[in-house]
């Protein structure tokens, strides 16, 4: 615990250290059974690699911050912020589409996450990725109407091309016409 505590007040500090970074990776796995140590250290790290534009590092340590994080806002907040450095760093729009499902699924009413899981799909073409779900997903929840629908139209569309039953496709548009009537 100390070792972690050190490790990580220096990282605040000195970013930059590979010392401290290295040794408050290695204590993760052991920090497991002390959930504010283990946030605490994940979250030094997280300062600490997005100080030194670490963005690979940041990506590989999606998986604890999400383990850390309290509330499944902050999981979704973890998944746009892995989406944005996949597409602006990485390069792969497919990735960060997939990133940006994820955090769809968690807190689709919010506004910025609805509007680039569209503009991402439709970049990246990874309707693969949104169609299976997106009727479950967006289930009772506060979506914009005009992202909704293009999201299920979309979705619908990709689906009559690829999904030899047309079940999911017409379900999908069904959900489009019922949210928008009139405007589909």
């Amino acid at each position: 615990g100390r070792a972690a505590e050190a490790f990580a007040g220096a990282l605040d500090r000195v970013p930059s250290l590979d010392a401290a970074r290295t040794g408050l990776e290695g204590l993760l796995g052991d920090l497991a059974s002390d959930e504010a140590l283990y946030r605490t250290s994940v979250e030094a790290l997280e300062r600490a690699y997005r100080a030194t534009g670490a963005w690979e590092r940041s990506l590989g340590i999606v998986p604890a911050r999400l383990r850390a994080a309290k509330e499944n806002g902050d999981r979704a907040t973890i998944y746009m912020e892995a989406a944005d450095l996949e597409e602006n760093k990485a390069r792969d729009p497919g990735l960060a589409a997939v990133s940006n499902w994820k955090a769809f699924c968690i807190a689709a009413e919010r506004a910025s996450v609805a509007s680039e899981l569209l503009r991402r799909t439709r970049l990246s073409g990874r309707w693969d990725v949104v169609a299976p779900g997106l009727l479950e997903a967006l289930g009772g929840r506060a979506v914009a109407d005009s992202v909704a629908r293009d999201l299920l139209v979309e979705a619908s569309d990709w689906a009559l091309r690829e999904d030899p039953s047309t079940t999911r496709a017409l379900a999908l548009l069904e959900a489009a016409l019922v949210r928008c009537p009139g405007d589909v």
